[in-house]
């Protein structure tokens, strides 16, 4: 469990996560600087809230999700950030927001992704960078584990052979100094750079790009970051001889702290990677996490330890629980909400509608908050590893999304309809009136 942070911590996270240098040119810069850090620590002092706690809510418009809404565990709205066209991460501890904007039709072509950083616990804006990637071209974003680096995959625009592709770069931002620190243009095979994604290992020296082909194919490219320098260092694709990365789709990547190991789902097949020859080690393939044709994608959620992954399955109502250690399903609980569920059709669209968050962990990884979206049946509360109910709250709410505080003291849900917010003590006791209005659609989780 993340504890409370100190006057000090909260000095120290805001000149990590959010100052635009390391090293002050000049003593007006020197002076500006402090001034933020004495607006940070008197930001915490007034609200005796860390920002981590804020729950920051995208709220839905009739154009989609245009901005992000902080709520208190009191119940208050505390801020408001632009996201339009924008990717949004969160610091890792939790204190600071981050947009990346991308391009949308009346963006020119030559226009670069723009950086902001923002306070957790007001929305108030502390820095803005601007990246070398392209705002059109940009696919993803991913912070390192001490939160202090930003890496970006762009597809920019390349001629191989005089045929016109996509190639990736991926660019790294130091977010302490406020600039970019490193890019470099990836070597991967033609036509593997449809989309793609990007994560960290734990040391924030080895990083990890995915992309994908016509046929979901994915090359995996380790990337070095050493001394403000990236070196590409090896590579796999899927469906190509030589390579046992797995043909078809690979998402909810994630490296497991030991910078060994690289879990992923492949169709609903749980995969270890060895990092080091980009070979996959072992295979689990859990139940099956669809009731259909169309498989709708599950929630996955790894434990902060990266001791556990569970598996939670909106159509079916079955969560799974895999030590990755051990490489072994450990245990299972179906909730009879699942019951409810009708029997849907080949249309992609209700498979999509299900591509939602079901399921939300607790940092300190010992309960699971459970819901079904679109049915009233509130939020189950499970023991976990063990999968153990212990608990149901907000019974006859329709839930679209749940967040516990890194705190473990407040558990902060959407509603449906008019999305109310609700905000809950640890116990499943409402702290505050249900705040109406939002609109809201999801929560914007700390990166792990």
């Amino acid at each position: 469990m993340t504890a409370r942070l100190s006057r000090r911590d909260v000095l120290t996270y805001a000149a990590q996560g959010t100052l635009r240098s390391a090293v002050a040119i000049n003593m007006g810069e020197l002076l500006s600087r402090v001034a933020v850090r004495t607006t940070y620590a008197r930001e915490a002092a007034s609200t005796h809230v860390d920002g981590a706690q804020v729950a920051w809510i995208w709220a839905l418009t009739k154009q989609g999700p245009q901005s992000l809404i902080g709520i208190a565990p009191s119940g208050a709205v505390v801020g408001r950030i632009d996201a339009t066209n924008k990717i949004v991460l969160r610091a890792p501890n939790g204190t600071a927001i981050y947009t990346i904007a991308t391009g949308d039709s009346g963006t020119p072509p030559t226009a670069t992704a723009l950086v902001r950083a923002y306070s957790a616990l007001t929305g108030a804006l502390r820095t803005t960078i601007e990246s070398g990637a392209g705002a059109n071209t940009l696919v993803d974003a991913a912070l390192s584990s001490d939160g202090r680096y930003l890496a970006l995959l762009d597809l920019p625009e390349i001629t191989y052979a005089g045929n016109g592709t996509y190639g990736a770069a991926v660019e790294v931002i130091d977010l302490l100094a406020g600039q970019p620190a490193a890019s470099r243009q990836l070597v991967v095979p033609s036509g593997t750079t449809l989309g793609g994604g990007i994560e960290f290992g734990p040391s924030g020296s080895d990083i990890y790009a995915f992309t994908y082909d016509h046929d979901d194919n994915t090359t995996i490219t380790a990337v070095r970051f050493d001394q403000g320098r990236l070196t590409q260092t090896r590579q796999a694709t899927g469906g190509r001889r030589g390579h046992v990365i797995p043909q078809g789709g690979l998402y909810d990547a994630r490296v497991l702290p030991d910078g060994k190991t690289l879990v992923f789902l492949a169709y609903g097949t749980v995969q270890w990677l060895d990092v080091a020859r980009l070979t996959v080690s072992a295979r689990l393939a859990p139940r099956p996490v669809t009731n259909g044709a169309k498989p709708p994608r599950p929630a996955v959620l790894f434990s902060n330890d990266g001791r556990m992954l569970y598996i939670a399955n909106a159509a079916t109502g079955l969560i799974q629980a895999i030590d990755l250690h051990r490489r072994m399903l450990t245990s299972t609980v179906t909730l009879s909400a699942s019951r409810q569920y009708p029997d849907f059709s080949d249309n992609i669209a209700d498979y999509q509608a299900l591509a939602l968050v079901q399921a939300a962990l607790s940092a300190d990884g010992t309960r699971l908050y459970a819901f079904s979206d679109g049915i009233k049946d509130g939020v189950w509360v499970v023991r976990a590893p063990e999968l153990r109910v212990v608990g149901h709250v907000l019974r006859g709410a329709s839930i679209r999304a749940v967040w516990p505080s890194p705190d473990g003291q407040t558990v902060y849900a959407i509603g449906l309809n008019d999305a109310p917010i609700f905000v809950l003590d640890s116990n499943g006791r409402q702290k505050a009136a249900p705040r109406h209005g939002i609109s809201g659609y999801n929560f914007i989780l700390p990166a792990v």
